[in-house]
C-alpha cells in the first residue's frame, strides 16, 4: 500500500494536495512477484467461487488491462491455461481500452451473449500500473496503482436481461494527454538496455482534468476516461 503521506516523503506533495484534487488516500502497489496475470488468476478464482460454478463451465474469457504479463500470448490465454481449460479450448482475449476497459469488456460479453455463443463468461480487469510509473513524476505517481476484479456474466432469457443498453465511445485527439514508452513501433530507444516502459502524462494532471467537461456533454458519449481511452 503506497498512501498520500508515503509520496510526501519524495515528492513536493500532501494528502490534502492530492484528496482534493484526486479523492485517492492510498494506492495498492504488488509485489514483484505478482504479475497482471497472477492477479487476475486470483480474482478468478474468487469470482468462480462466488458464482458457485466451476472453471470448465466458463465459454469465454475476457481479460480489460494495459499492462499485460507480456506481449504474446494474451493474458486471457495464460488464464484459460491457469484454469486448467487449455484442452477445453475456450476462447479468451484481451481487451486494451485503459480506464475504460471493464466497460468495454462488459459491452463485447454482452454482445457475445446476445448472439448465443456463451452462456457463462469470466471478465477480468486488472492493472500493474506501478511498474510502468514514474515515482519521480508526480502528475502519474498519485494517480495509479496495481489491482484486479472478476465477476462471472451468466446469459439470461431476454425479460431477465440484466444489461438493458450500452453505449461507449473513444477520443483520439486526447492521444498525447499520457502514452506509455517502449510500444513495438513505438517511441522506443534502440538500445534495449536503457529501454523505459514508462507513462507520460501531458502536463500536471491533465489526464484526470481533460475528460471531465465531457462526462455533461451529450455531444461526447464517452465511456469514462477519455484521456485514457
Amino acid at each position: 500500500m503506497l498512501s498520500n503521506e508515503d509520496l510526501s516523503r519524495f515528492l513536493d506533495t500532501n494528502d490534502a494536495w492530492i484528496t482534493s484534487r484526486t479523492g485517492i488516500k492510498a494506492r495498492h502497489i504488488a509485489p514483484r512477484k505478482r504479475t497482471s496475470g497472477t492477479m487476475a488468476f486470483e480474482a478468478a478464482c474468487r469470482a468462480l467461487a462466488d458464482a458457485g460454478i466451476e472453471a470448465r463451465q466458463l465459454d469465454l474469457i475476457i481479460v480489460c488491462t494495459v499492462t499485460p504479463e507480456m506481449a504474446l500470448p494474451s493474458t486471457a490465454c495464460l488464464l484459460q491455461y491457469r484454469l486448467g481449460l487449455a484442452e477445453k479450448g475456450i476462447p479468451a482475449f484481451d481487451l486494451s481500452a485503459a480506464c475504460s476497459g471493464f466497460v468495454y469488456g462488459m459491452a463485447a460479453a454482452h454482445a457475445h451473449m446476445q448472439l448465443g455463443n456463451a452462456r457463462y463468461i469470466l471478465l477480468v480487469g486488472v492493472d500493474t500500473l506501478s511498474r510502468v510509473t514514474d515515482y519521480s513524476d508526480r502528475s502519474v505517481a498519485v494517480l495509479f496503482g496495481d489491482g484486479a476484479g472478476a465477476v462471472v456474466l451468466k446469459r439470461t432469457d431476454p425479460e431477465e436481461n440484466g444489461i438493458l443498453l450500452t453505449t461507449t465511445g473513444a477520443d483520439g485527439s486526447g492521444k498525447d494527454m499520457i502514452w506509455i514508452d517502449g510500444g513495438l513501433n513505438g517511441r522506443a530507444t534502440p538500445n534495449p538496455v536503457v529501454r523505459q516502459r514508462l507513462l507520460h502524462p501531458h502536463g500536471r494532471l491533465q489526464v484526470f482534468r481533460w475528460p471531465l467537461p465531457a462526462c455533461n456533454n451529450s455531444s461526447r458519449k464517452l465511456s469514462t476516461c477519455a484521456a485514457c481511452h
